[in-house]
């Protein structure tokens, strides 16, 4: 599969103090990652941040995001991410991606520390989000 026709995963967490992105294939291998200071504006500093300076693929064709680019923002500034194809909160992200590593056979729990405010997601039968 050439570069040109290989889909890409990109996921950013626009925080309030730094903007990390991370660029997956199909497979969920890490292909890119950084870490920039968040500035303003934020959704101009997060296109700065999607492209990389060693000629890996841009996700952008002029203004518009390429059909084989999926981009997804989470974090404190996740709504101002106008290039995003998703946008979910950071405990909806952790759920997400804690459900394709844990088996649902019990009960878990998931917590996040933030630097804003902590987070609880009580997994059971059924799954619950709760902020505290």
């Amino acid at each position: 599969m050439t570069k040109e026709n290989q889909k890409y995963f990109w996921g950013i967490d626009c925080g309030s103090s730094a903007i990390k992105v991370v660029v997956c294939d199909e497979s969920g291998r890490i292909l890119r990652q950084k870490k920039v200071r968040t500035l303003f504006p934020i959704d101009q500093r997060v296109k700065e941040a999607l492209n990389f300076k060693d000629g890996f693929p841009s996700p952008f064709a002029g203004d518009s995001v390429k059909e084989n680019h999926v981009i997804a923002a989470t974090g404190y500034g996740r709504n101002r991410v106008s290039v995003a194809n998703h946008r979910l909160t950071e405990i909806k992200a952790h759920y997400l991606g804690a459900s394709l590593e844990v088996s649902h056979d019990g009960p878990y729990a998931i917590i996040d520390i933030g630097g804003k405010m902590p987070r609880l997601c009580m997994l059971k039968i059924r799954p619950s989000i709760s902020l505290f």
